[in-house]
């Protein structure tokens, strides 16, 4: 919640005219008290109108007024900056801002330090390009494998037509042997059928 000064001053508001009022508020933008500064600033806050007893509320929405000092007394501005804590933390904020570039020059030098890294990165880069050149031969090397398993592979099936050609050997022998066997046991009723 921003803190809300009292000017104990008399202002002009050229908003609808002009009326000497009194009151409390403050400079949203800066959040800071307007203590004698002339000039167009946005305000908000309940005003109070001096001369009337009006009450020139500005609600929630800033309203542009244009603020003109009747009395620059020096007393009158060094209260209103002893109750204005705001200002203070104004003065603080510019404090603030000078650690904020004091923490971006160490920044910087980490930026150096990146990039210094950043190149480390690039040698290892081109190291893995040789790791994967090294991989390159080995699935080389596994090609010339799969060539010696297909030899191999095609070794196996001459071995398996081999094997299934002496097994038609033995079913020719056998059929023979049953032939043999009808022929000695029932000549007639093979003949027959």
């Amino acid at each position: 919640k921003k803190e809300e000064v009292l000017l104990p001053m008399n202002v002009d508001v050229r908003d609808e005219g002009s009326t000497h009022v009194q009151g409390t508020f403050h400079d949203p933008i800066t959040s800071g008290a307007i203590v004698d500064k002339p000039g167009t600033k946005e305000m908000e806050g309940t005003i109070m109108d001096t001369q009337g007893g009006e009450s020139l509320t500005t609600q929630s929405v800033p309203t542009v007024v244009e603020i003109q000092v009747a009395e620059k007394n020096e007393n009158v501005a060094h209260e209103a900056l002893e109750n204005a804590h705001e200002t203070s933390s104004i003065e603080h904020g510019g404090s603030s801002l000078e650690h904020e570039v004091s923490k971006l020059e160490p920044v910087a030098g980490n930026v150096g330090h990146e990039m210094e890294i950043g190149e480390h990165e690039v040698k290892n880069s081109q190291n893995e390009a040789s790791s994967i050149e090294h991989e390159a031969s080995k699935v080389d090397h596994a090609v010339g494998n799969v060539d010696h398993e297909m030899e191999v592979g095609g070794h196996e099936v001459k071995t398996s037509e081999h094997v299934l050609s002496s097994a038609e050997n033995d079913v020719q022998q056998t059929k023979h042997e049953v032939v043999n066997d009808t022929h000695t046991s029932t000549p007639h009723e093979t003949e027959q059928t």
